[in-house]
């Protein structure tokens, strides 16, 4: 269908058709891990950079503990993105629509206006079951990837025979630049 049989081209629909990309979607990037960023772009806790990986919107996140996390950017409530942009030095992350704010490791932290004008709680919120949606992340050599399925297996599986490859160099020397 995409390829041209007389010349053996890939014909241009194949680039543009959003049924391709679509496709590629749930075979290829929900289901294998996808480099995301370094962690240079992130060095302190509280920063962060938002990146969007295929039509999932993410937050790449320096935790106050200096893990790295990777969270669905949707807040539980209503669905409305939470950040648009890089930040450094966030202590939390607020809600632009109803202000539900999350701590930077993803637990919902507070509620505001929840059972009411300044209440903030409710019998039926389960904060701990409201928290940010973690995706799975795995770091080698600072490099930051992810896996939405969470099907994948270790990236280390993927990645040995590269470090197998390049055993005669010294890879910790390497620098993003």
């Amino acid at each position: 269908m995409f390829v041209d049989t007389e010349n053996g081209f890939v014909r241009r629909e194949a680039f543009t058709s959003q049924e391709v990309y679509r496709d590629e979607l749930a075979r290829i990037f929900d289901k294998s891990w996808i480099y995301l960023g370094h962690e240079s772009e992130i060095p302190e806790p509280g920063d962060y950079v938002t990146r969007q990986l295929g039509s999932a919107p993410v937050i790449v996140i320096r935790t106050e503990g200096g893990d790295v996390r990777v969270l669905l950017n949707s807040c539980r409530h209503r669905g409305m993105e939470l950040v648009e942009k890089p930040c450094a030095n966030a202590k939390v992350i607020c809600c632009p629509y109803h202000s539900w704010t999350y701590g930077l490791d993803g637990r919902l932290v507070r509620t505001p206006e929840v059972g009411g004008p300044g209440v903030g709680e409710a019998d039926d919120i389960d904060r701990t079951a409201l928290g940010l949606l973690p995706i799975r992340v795995e770091t080698w050599l600072d490099f930051i990837f992810v896996n939405l399925s969470c099907e994948a297996s270790a990236l280390n599986d993927l990645i040995d025979p590269l470090v197998k490859l390049w055993a005669a160099y010294d890879l910790s020397l390497l620098k993003h630049g």
